[in-house]
């Protein structure tokens, strides 16, 4: 018999025992998104380098404007014109104002800016002002976004597609990240083919090796497949070592139950310093899930069912690679739906169920969850299913009409 645990109780086991990649690489620009910084990245210069224009315009003394109004208008002298990506030659006397395109560099001696649409000009170099600005009135001063030596986008911060202007500013082409956590995927059993054989009588396509590494590389890890061990404990625990020695986390589907063809937690046991962290959990599906150590490698023995492969790598192995990236394990995006149909359970296994999520025909009501049925052994009620709901091992079921937290697959 195994001796389980709860689900949350073998999450927070593997959580213990893990420990962020410090490996470090230099990546270009291009590819830094999802990715984490390994220092602090700091501005080598002022951003912008320069006061600038924020409008079309003229550049002025904030002093010169003030009290200036349509019938009695500020008048000014035209010390020059600027063009974009010039710089100044010229400094702002009082009395005087410059014409400067928006994002143009405004002269020395100019603290604000007047809109065009302010301004009027009587011929020659004499121009009127129509409206008072305060200095710093639509200017980006020098240094505003971020000054020399300032820490812009600290360490353990995971890049995202908003951060790359700010990249781009800074000029930081080349970024000093941690690697990529190296997850090995192996399949197991003699009944598997890879996916691009023909299918012959008796075995299967290996599903789990490519449903997996999506949600890897999605989780920002990089898959390393290992293909598919034959129901030989020799050879497992082989190809064992081999994973456990080059990558930081091992997922293993298939050969965790207790059965005569169940090798893993033999293959486990014969990696030399290894433990047996649990094996089997109150849940369903995904009550054979095994996990053990190989040296300070965590090895997560799924089931071969895809669907209960699918469900603990999303529960356990995703929060895995949260924290070996070093950061907080991301909560599923959430929400509540009321359940359309009375749901079954087993008092002391908690359930997890695929539901599909229906708009509520009455307005400003609240979604509807529908359960997609099906056994572990079949994998397409994860397309047909936009989330899972838990259902609580201290529960018989739940009741049609009751309210369920919804957590979201995307």
């Amino acid at each position: 018999m195994l001796n389980v645990v709860t689900l949350d109780e073998a999450g927070k086991i593997l959580q213990n025992l893990v420990k962020p990649v410090k490996r470090t690489e230099l990546i270009t620009m291009g590819k830094a998104v999802g990715r984490v910084l390994a220092a602090d990245l700091c501005s080598q210069a002022d951003v912008p380098s320069f006061d600038r224009a924020m409008v079309d315009g003229l550049a002025v003394r904030g002093a010169d404007t003030f009290g200036a109004s349509d019938t009695l208008p500020a008048m000014l002298s035209l010390a020059g014109t600027i063009k974009m990506g010039e710089t100044p030659d010229f400094r702002l006397n009082p009395g005087e104002c410059a014409l400067v395109p928006t994002g143009g560099a405004l002269p020395t001696g100019a603290d604000a800016m007047v809109m065009i649409e302010y301004t009027e000009n009587l011929g020659g170099k004499l121009w009127l002002v129509q409206r008072p600005v305060s200095p710093g009135d639509h200017i980006v001063k020098r240094g505003d976004d971020f000054a020399a030596g300032q820490v812009v986008l600290p360490a353990s911060r995971q890049i995202r597609a908003a951060d790359i202007g700010t990249l781009a500013a800074l000029a930081a082409n080349q970024i000093l990240v941690f690697e990529q956590p190296r997850v090995a995927i192996i399949s197991t059993g003699n009944e598997l083919l890879p996916v691009g054989e023909p299918i012959v009588p008796g075995c299967i396509h290996d599903v789990n090796s490519p449903a997996l590494s999506v949600l890897v590389r999605q989780a920002g890890a990089l898959p390393i497949l290992y293909g598919i061990v034959a129901d030989q404990p020799d050879e497992l625990a082989g190809v064992l070592t081999k994973a456990a020695s080059e990558c930081d986390l091992v997922l293993v589907s298939g050969g965790s139950s207790v059965g005569e063809k169940d090798y893993l937690a033999a293959a486990i046991a014969a990696q030399g310093k290894s433990d047996l962290l649990f094996h089997g959990i109150a849940v369903k599906p995904g009550k054979p899930t095994i996990a053990g150590l190989a040296g300070d490698r965590i090895i997560l023995g799924l089931p071969g069912h895809p669907l209960a492969a699918w469900f603990m790598t999303f529960w356990l192995a995703l929060p895995l690679l949260d924290a070996l990236q070093g950061k907080m394990p991301t909560e599923p995006e959430t929400l509540t739906a009321v359940i359309s149909c009375r749901i079954p359970s087993n008092l002391g296994r908690e359930s997890i169920i695929p539901v599909k999520l229906i708009p509520s025909a009455e307005s400003g009501k609240q979604w509807q969850a529908e359960p997609v049925f099906t056994k572990s052994g079949l994998i397409t009620a994860l397309s047909q299913s936009d989330g899972c709901i838990r259902i609580s091992r201290e529960l018989e079921g739940i009741e049609a009409g009751s309210q369920v937290t919804v957590y979201r697959f995307h």
